[in-house]
């Protein structure tokens, strides 16, 4: 694949898609007065796909490219302990945004119950603050480990 073809930049991908999670998961962390509005939660169609990309989405480009490129190429203990800590918070991340989907309202459905309001912000909560604690982890120190190995994500390398 060249350039032209449709390749992309990693650390420039990675770099935008964590603003963005920053950005919407900051946000979400500010709104926790709007949260147990069950018609606030009827109209957060784009913080679902927004969820879904960062979590389906966005991990599996991660693990696809940037993890297995990084692990093939440049899999010192450091990495590859690096790398297995992000792949359990993937999992971990996806299990948890499954049980939120589960838990959201979908178009027709009744009301919530309080109780099932108070788990769906709950679980939504922790998904936000480790949403942004894993994209710190990864700031801090995938980023540069992708930075320093740059010339490995190259088309033709």
């Amino acid at each position: 694949m060249t350039k032209g073809d449709g390749w992309v930049d990693p650390l420039k991908r990675m770099v935008e898609d964590h603003a963005a999670v920053s950005e919407h998961a900051e946000m979400m962390a500010g709104a926790e007065e709007i949260m147990h509005d069950i018609d606030i939660w009827r109209k957060l169609t784009p913080l679902k796909e927004f969820l879904r990309y960062c979590i389906v989405e966005h991990f599996e480009y991660e693990e696809k490219t940037v993890f297995e490129t990084l692990l093939s190429r440049a899999g010192t203990p450091e990495c590859v302990k690096l790398i297995r800590k992000l792949e359990e918070e993937h999992e971990e991340m996806t299990e948890g945004f499954k049980r939120v989907m589960e838990m959201m309202p979908r178009e027709g459905d009744g009301g919530m119950g309080r109780m099932t309001e108070l788990r769906l912000y709950g679980a939504a909560r922790k998904l936000i603050d480790e949403l942004l604690e894993h994209a710190s982890l990864e700031d801090k120190e995938l980023l540069p480990l992708i930075r320093s190995n740059l010339a490995l994500f190259s088309p033709g390398a």
